[in-house]
Parts: C-alpha cells; structure tokens; sequence
C-alpha cells in the first residue's frame, strides 16, 4: 500500500495541452492527488522526437501518476459525462485557446453553479484579458515580451521552457492556496494564471533597474550584471559556472596564476572596469581557463578558494551521474509498458512525515485508458458504455 500523501483527498480534472498546465497537474499528482486528463476520441500524441526516430517521452514525462479518459466534448453525451466529472472533482484546470471551454460550455459560472466548492483554474498565455487575450503563446514569445531578456543576449534561444515551468508552478501554488482557503471558507474560486503574468513576476531585477532609470539616476546600463566575472566560462572540456564577489577577487586571481589582476595599476583591479567590459574580462580568463579540465578547476578552487561559488555545466548524462544528484535520489526511472523505462526528475518538495514513495509513482496512462472505469465509477452501465463508444462518444 502507497504512503499517505499530502493531497491523498483531492480529485482534479485537466483539459491540458503543452507544458504549463500537465506540468502543474503533475506536481499535483506526484503528492497524491488523484488526476484525470481528459482527450478528445482518436488523439494522436507525438510519439516519435524530432528526428522521426527516438521514442518522444514528453506526454510520458509530464502525466505521471494520472488517469486518462477519452470524451468528444462537442458531442451532448460527452458533455454531460464531463460535467459529471467536474461536479464531484475538487479542482478543474484548463489551458485551452481563450474561449474554447466558454464555447463547450464549460465556463466558470457554468461550473460553479454545478459545484459552488469547485477550484477553477485557467491557464494561458496572456490571461482572459487585454489585447493580448487570443494571442497564440509559446513559451519563446513570451519570454521575450516578459523583460527577462532585458540586457541578456547570451539567454536568447534557450531551449530551456522556462515560462512554461514557472507557470505551472504558479497554477499549482495558486490551487493550493484556494484549497486552504476553501478549507476556511467553504467557496470554491476561479483562478486566472497567465505566462506573461508568471514571467514578469520573475523580473524583479529588471525592474529594479528600470526603475532606477524612471527616478532620473544615472546607472549607465540597469541590466548589467552587478559581478564580474559571472557566468559561464569554457575550460579544457567544457565551461563551468564562476561568481566571483569583489571580497574574493584577490584570492581568485592568486588561485588562477594572475596576482598581477589585483595591483592597483592593472585594470582588472578595480571593479567598475569590470563591470563595463566584461567581454574583455571573458577573454583574459578564458585564455586562463582553457588550460586545463572543468573537474581540475573546481578541485583547485575548493582547495584555494573555498568560499568561492562555481560549479560545472552539465549535459543531462553528467546531471544524472552527479553524485550528489545520485545519493539523494533525484532521478526516477519510470517503467512504461510500451516505451520501456525512461528517466523523470524527483517531485521538488520533501516532506518529513509525508515522503514520496517512488515506487509508487505510476507511469503516464495510455490514451483512453481509464474511460472505462470512470465511467463506471459515474454510475454509467456497460451497455450505457458500450454505446458511447459505437457512437464514438468515448
């Protein structure tokens, strides 16, 4: 039997696409809530990655731990079967095109009449409205609309989702807090959770500096970083990750061979200079750097400067194999019964008296898999079901 887990009670529905809206119904489903997504009859997920080859886990790696149940939302059957499942569902989350669920039908007040303690969650690009509203958002777009570029050219084509990620996260701290206060005050509530919104709650430093800027201080560039060196660096190897604060400059140039950095005539010395030329900064230590292997730099400075932050930059099979990544347990091999085993990340959040039980994390359901007993568990018969699916309700 699986470990009691924080959200063993609560029963979410998803009409879910992409990232954002899995992803939070997922962190939702890695501490027990019970989740059903809901497609459409004959989807069709990518199962092939981008060169046609390679099985694509993606649909694998964000639905863990669900149910999945095949309904035609355009049909009156399918309807009503949705709505019957949103009426005894504790949270809704939905990141459909803005207007897809008011045109099924499935709109806020709709669903709050049916079932007033009913948590509501949209997700989207832009929010429900503003110009933006319709817009088509991915998370390239709004990454750039959101001021997190701001200054930052070397972040430009990152294929990290990051907008997406930080999105869900909101969707499920937002529910989580609308369940406590529903605990207090009975009420379900609709919650609105935009990328742009989420992304922009995140640029507090450029804001910081743009704000600077809009008192009529002169800061030069707002954006710039406030350390240098900072960032990533190429070595031997491969590069490494080096922030070195002003009280440890000195050190840092006597443990890289360059104490001549500090004297008082060399322009490294002086921290402004190297804040305004960080290129040229980038140059001199790289040509240093270069000289030997990422694994005998961090060695070094963990000898020489041990307060010192630096770290290496990984590819996936090093960030896999890292031994303190390892030791804790942050990796999960997740058996799928047709793609075979693949590798998902820990669920973030470590809770003393509820511990994730990987074990018992199940994997990605199939398309459909679960119609069948849910709609049993409605109350549906087998003939009721059996017709739903010659008319391809199901």
């Amino acid at each position: 039997m699986a470990a009691e887990q924080p959200l063993d009670d609560v029963d979410v529905v998803e009409l879910g696409t992409a990232l954002a809206g899995p992803f939070a119904t997922k962190l939702l489903a890695d501490y027990g809530a019970h989740v059903v997504t809901v497609e459409q009859p004959n989807t069709e997920r990518n199962q092939l990655s981008s060169n046609g080859e390679a099985p694509d886990y993606t649909f694998e790696t964000y639905n863990t731990g669900k149910e999945a149940v095949t309904l035609d939302l355009k049909s009156e059957e399918g309807q009503e079967v949705f709505l019957e499942l949103v009426g005894d569902a504790d949270v809704f989350l939905e990141n459909l095109r803005n207007g897809v669920v008011e045109r099924l039908g499935f709109d806020w007040d709709e669903m709050h009449e049916r079932n007033p303690g009913l948590i509501y969650c949209s997700v989207s690009g832009f929010g429900d409205s503003g110009p933006y509203a319709d817009r088509p958002a991915f998370n390239g777009v709004v990454t750039g609309m959101s001021g997190w570029l701001s200054g930052r050219g070397d972040a430009v084509g990152s294929p990290i989702a990051a907008a997406d990620h930080i999105t869900g996260f909101c969707a499920w701290g937002g529910i989580l807090m609308a369940l406590i206060n529903r605990g207090t005050s009975g009420a379900g509530e609709k919650l609105e959770v935009s990328m742009l919104d989420a992304m922009m709650a995140c640029a507090g430093e450029e804001f910081a500096g743009y704000s600077a800027v809009q008192a009529g201080y002169d800061v030069g560039d707002p954006y710039k970083t406030p350390i240098q060196p900072g960032g990533h660096y190429e070595v031997a190897d491969g590069h490494i990750t080096l922030v070195v604060p002003q009280g440890l400059w000195e050190p840092f140039a006597e443990a890289i061979d360059k104490p001549e950095w500090t004297n008082t005539n060399h322009r490294f010395a002086e921290k402004e200079y190297r804040l305004d030329n960080p290129t040229e900064l980038r140059e001199a230590l790289e040509a240093v750097l270069r000289k030997r292997t990422a694994g005998d730099w961090l060695a070094h400075f963990d000898t020489e400067v041990p307060n010192l932050p630096c770290g290496p930059v990984y590819w996936m099979d090093d960030v896999v194999e890292d031994p303190h990544v390892v030791e804790r347990d942050q990796v999960l091999s997740i058996g799928h019964p047709e793609k075979g085993d693949h590798l998902v990340p820990r669920p973030p959040v470590r809770f003393s008296s509820h511990p994730v039980d990987i074990n018992s994390i199940d994997p990605a359901p199939g398309i459909g898999e679960h119609t069948e007993s849910t709609l049993r568990s409605l109350g549906y018969s087998d003939a009721e079901i059996q017709s739903f699916r010659d008319d391809n309700v199901i």
